[in-house]
């Protein structure tokens, strides 16, 4: 999982929309815009919306137009081929001017009631966050930023993948988005497949050596992560954060600490740089998904984020239960022999209030996520675990005893 803070974000302003561009007179030599200098033909346009031509699977817009020239930005195009299920939305990161006297306090109404984030999650801090004077943790599910006077009224929010999960209605957080004019600065999209049958590290090696990432006939930057059998999990990267656009593709049971998971999966992650991602990908997150890259077009599990936590918090409660049997698995022991047997009475004695740091991000859903799934045992056997409470402890190096 990753962290609540990301290493970019915000934007000092979203864009205002314009009325359109008609009548801007456009250099016919073309202009240079985005972060590779690639030369993009510059036509005549008359709505803002209108695209000009595809680029990498992308429309390309005219946003605005500054002295005589557009200024283009990319726009994902969905599959509507593909049903929208097969992708959820796992991270969304936004930048509202609220304006009207709307504060803190109306956003943090907002947040709640929108997004379903629970309202004693808000914590001040006393520090900013990319430019903005004043951050504010959201507990385990981000965060939100304000202040500067470079931010120009603005406010920021990051909602990471355990806030997503707690949404009800992308519908609403859509109509919500749209009506504030409020600008998306990062979207990742998810697909997993948790037995890893029609896609895992070989399949996406072999779609990328068979052009199956590409478009416009030009292949996207790749970098593999190898663990080199270790068990942490292998990781495939298609494009390039700087810019805008990043496919990760990994072995993501591994990664949460289960060496023999088959569970992979695929993210697609848009950030705002010369891009503008509309919010309609919330409520149509598969086919956004299928449309980044030729080969995700495959992809047609339904996907439902209530599996995905709880597949994440087992592994993550398998990885508890291991480490307690491993430091505490004697003193429990004992404990146990001076309570003849009585197993609640060693639990009385030891239990604390809380939830272990590897299962805070997970705090909202633990309980029924566990209830919900079926959990190995992984201890030993009573009589291993317990050994015979009615006969004295075995001291080390004793016959028999513990070695």
């Amino acid at each position: 999982m990753r962290s609540p803070v990301d290493d970019d974000g915000a934007a000092s302003a979203p864009p205002q929309p314009r009325s359109g561009c008609a009548g801007a007179h456009l250099s016919p030599e073309g202009v240079t815009r985005g972060t590779r200098g690639e030369t993009l033909v510059a036509i005549p346009c008359g709505d803002r919306e209108e695209p000009l031509e595809l680029v990498d699977g992308e429309q390309l817009l005219v946003q605005d137009v500054r002295r005589g020239r557009p200024i283009l930005a990319r726009k994902p195009v969905p599959n509507n081929a593909v049903p929208a299920s097969i992708a959820q939305v796992d991270w969304l990161a936004f930048t509202i001017r609220p304006g009207n006297g709307r504060d803190v306090a109306w956003l943090r109404a907002q947040l709640q009631e929108v997004f379903n984030l629970p309202a004693d999650a808000w914590r001040v801090s006393s520090r900013g966050w990319m430019g903005y004077t004043q951050r504010i943790d959201l507990g385990d599910f981000g965060l939100s930023a304000h202040g500067g006077e470079r931010q120009r009224g603005t406010m920021h929010v990051e909602l990471n993948a355990q806030a997503c999960a707690l949404v009800a209605d992308w519908e609403g957080a859509r109509a919500w988005g749209e009506s504030l004019g409020a600008r998306i600065m990062r979207l990742d999209l998810a697909h997993d497949d948790f037995e890893g049958l029609h896609v895992n590290i070989d399949i996406a090696r072999a779609w990328y050596e068979g052009g199956q990432f590409n478009a416009n006939g030009r292949p996207p930057r790749a970098k593999l992560i190898d663990d080199c059998g270790s068990g942490e999990g292998k990781t495939l990267y298609i494009g390039a954060r700087e810019n805008g656009k990043l496919a990760r593709l990994y072995e993501k049971g591994k990664a949460q600490g289960d060496p023999q998971s088959p569970w992979f999966r695929v993210e697609v992650e848009w950030r705002s740089r010369s891009r503008l991602i509309p919010w309609d990908a919330l409520v149509r997150p598969g086919q956004y998904l299928a449309g980044a890259y030729p080969c995700l077009q495959y992809l047609s599990a339904p996907q439902e984020k209530i599996r995905t936590i709880q597949k994440a918090v087992g592994i993550t409660y398998q990885q508890m239960v291991r480490w307690v049997r491993t430091y505490a698995g004697k003193s429990l022991n004992v404990m146990t022999h001076v309570y003849r047997g009585d197993c609640e009475s060693v639990l009385r004695e030891v239990l604390r209030e809380g939830v272990p740091k590897r299962l805070q991000p997970f705090s909202a859903f633990v309980p029924k996520a566990l209830l919900e799934r079926d959990v190995t045992p992984c201890l030993p056997s009573e009589k291993t675990f317990l050994g015979d409470y009615r006969k004295p402890i075995p001291q080390s190096g004793a016959p028999n005893g513990p070695k």
